[in-house]
């Protein structure tokens, strides 16, 4: 069957070119192009193809400067958003010092960005570490520093405000210490900033995709994070797109077809807003790579629940008890999964919920909310890399409206986060060394106390041994060494936590005779612990940061900051890393949150009388 009968133009081979944008400014008139802007500047550094441009342009701002290294994404850019888009390395300081110098007395109200992601992404990782083992990639990738130049140039620039999107494995992964040194030097530097992992589909996104979102505004501003909107389905986004004829092997759209929609949706409709004049009756890119004839055969058994392992197994390409779910129909009514730059590879994630076939380029576009006048520069595989590394117009239109919002407010501003955070972390540092004054508990880099916190303290091994029982035969560590293990043995409940304690026994001796060793000798082969109590050690001796997060500690990081209890676990790990900061009390901050969790915050009855930072909790009562 022929494609024309749909309205398919010929297929297009080579890489597409854009234009620039006809509203651009010429060198020589750029800063009077800002400087006559009667909209807020913006900077976009690692700017993409425009998704987080084209989002702050949407909620007000102007966009006067976008750089990226992408050749291809800074086409699209310059393509579909005024402003000038240059070509930097922003690991290298002369390009940091280019970029300070263009604004040179000038008053930049947002710097926002998405250092590059790869490397804190869980499948960015497992690649990273393919190409390590082939040599083809240095171990030490510089991409997980580019934060670093980020919040260099926020430091020279000193814009009105900060937002950096990122995945959330930024801020969970490494001890989450990038989270915590992003917001503590943004604080030092006189902005209030906080941080969210943000469900893009709770702002018209019609994706399950979670993003990092930190935001930072000066002079003690309040930033109030946007309540959700409406939630935008598959069939909202790209039912109205024309119905391709799938024929195996054969070339699948076309750059530029007939647009004749079959039913609208309000997404849809704001989608085909500025396809006006020689465009109305046309859309563009609606193109995808050629069905293989077995995989034809493949999508034509599947529904939206069917799993790969469900297909016979003459259709099966992959091993299905390791790719149980290689092949993903879309459903209609159901939101799409993440689009990701993979898609530059294969799109069997991505089948159309009722064609055979996977996913257009303008498909993938509308689902991460790209406008159907936005065009990516190169051939197909560029313009799917482009799309799914791009932040959602969408998600950074809804963030920037709320951040113009917190620079436009007159009123009072609210207390502090900041304030409310340094005084918690002065509170509880006096009430840890006070509670340790009184009884010998764990003390970070302390060696032999962590004896004590692992056996009577620490989390997952409460009911080791009672408290009172174990400082019965604890004396003073500056005086007499180490406990009596063979009476702590008669305590033990089993014989595994005998054998526990005489391995543990074993490695406090070896740190009398070995102090700078004995932690990677002696704690670390201790067996029978579990990762998390393995991670709880290495906070005690202080070979961690942390954040180590036992439920008594997510207990006072939930009420300090008034975090809902329910809230998922990634959320409530980040309000215990931004309370207990990443000065040199950080440690000790942790263990006593998970002593105050367990002696006074308790689950149904705290003792917010007694409580040392009960004048800057949300939920004291």
């Amino acid at each position: 069957m022929s494609l024309r009968k749909y309205g398919v133009t010929p297929r297009r081979t080579a890489p597409l070119r854009l234009d620039r944008h006809p509203e651009e400014p010429d060198e020589e008139g750029w800063e009077a192009w800002i400087r006559d802007s009667t909209r807020p500047i913006a900077i976009d550094l690692f700017c993409g193809a425009g998704g987080l441009s084209h989002g702050l342009e949407a909620a007000g701002f102007r966009v006067a400067l976008a750089v990226d290294l992408d050749e291809r994404a800074l086409e699209s850019h310059a393509h579909n958003l005024p402003g000038r888009a240059v070509r930097l390395d922003l690991g290298v300081e002369q390009a940091r010092d280019g970029v300070v110098a263009m604004f040179g007395g000038t008053q930049v109200d947002l710097i926002a960005g998405g250092p590059p992601c790869q490397p804190f992404s869980r499948a960015g990782r497992s690649k990273i570490r393919s190409l390590v083992d082939q040599g083809v990639r240095d171990s030490d990738d510089l991409r997980r520093e580019l934060w670093r130049a980020f919040l260099e140039v926020v430091d020279r620039i000193r814009p009105r405000a900060v937002l950096m999107e990122n995945v959330p494995d930024m801020a969970l992964g490494d001890d989450m210490i990038v989270l915590r040194t992003m917001i503590d030097r943004l604080e030092r530097s006189g902005y209030e900033a906080d941080a969210r992992i943000v469900n893009a589909w709770h702002h018209g996104v019609p994706q399950h995709r979670q993003r990092l979102i930190l935001v930072g505004i000066q002079d003690g501003a309040a930033f109030e994070w946007p309540d959700p909107a409406e939630r935008v389905t598959v069939r909202d986004a790209i039912r109205d797109l024309p119905v391709l004829d799938v024929v195996p092997d054969q070339p699948l759209g076309a750059a530029v077809m007939d647009y004749h929609p079959r039913e609208t949706s309000d997404f849809a409709r704001k989608a085909r807003k500025e396809c006006v004049g020689s465009v109305a009756a046309v859309v563009h890119d609606h193109h995808t790579r050629s069905v293989r004839a077995d995989d034809f055969e493949a999508f034509r058994l599947m529904s939206a629940g069917t799993l790969y392992s469900d297909l016979p197994d003459e259709l099966k390409r992959y091993r299905d008890d390791i790719f149980t779910d290689k092949y993903n129909r879309l459903d209609w009514p159901d939101l799409s999964r993440t689009i990701t730059a993979h898609l530059a590879k294969d799109g069997y994630w991505y089948i159309h919920p009722d064609q055979h076939r996977t996913l257009t380029v303008r498909e993938a576009a509308r689902l991460q909310t790209f406008p159907d006048t936005f065009r990516f520069a190169g051939s197909r595989s560029h313009q799917f890399q482009q799309i799914g590394n791009a932040v959602p117009p969408a998600l950074a239109e809804t963030i920037g409206s709320a951040v113009l919002e917190s620079l436009r407010q007159e009123e009072e501003p609210r207390p502090r986060l900041s304030t409310q955070r340094s005084t918690f972390r002065e509170r509880l540092a006096l009430w840890a060394n006070d509670d340790r004054a009184d009884e010998p508990w764990a003390y970070p880099g302390d060696p032999w106390p962590v004896v004590v916190g692992l056996l009577s303290n620490a989390p997952g091994a409460e009911g080791w041994l009672a408290a009172d029982q174990m400082l019965r035969l604890v004396s003073d560590p500056q005086t007499t060494g180490l406990p009596d293990f063979d009476q702590i043995k008669q305590f033990s409940r089993s014989d595994r936590h005998r054998s526990i304690v005489e391995r543990i026994a074993m490695a406090a001796s070896a740190a009398v005779d070995d102090p700078a060793g004995w932690a990677s000798e002696g704690w670390r082969d201790v067996v029978g612990l579990g990762p998390s109590q393995r991670r709880w050690i290495d906070l005690l001796i202080g070979d961690s940061l942390g954040p180590v997060a036992s439920s008594a500690a997510l207990r006072v990081a939930s009420r300090v900051s008034g975090t809902n209890p329910e809230s998922q676990h990634s959320t409530r790990r980040m309000e215990l890393a931004k309370l207990i900061g990443c000065g040199k009390e950080a440690a000790l901050l942790n263990v006593a949150m998970h002593r105050l969790g367990s002696e006074v915050c308790k689950p149904k009855e705290p003792a917010c009388d007694v409580c040392p930072v009960r004048r800057v909790c949300v939920g004291a009562v």
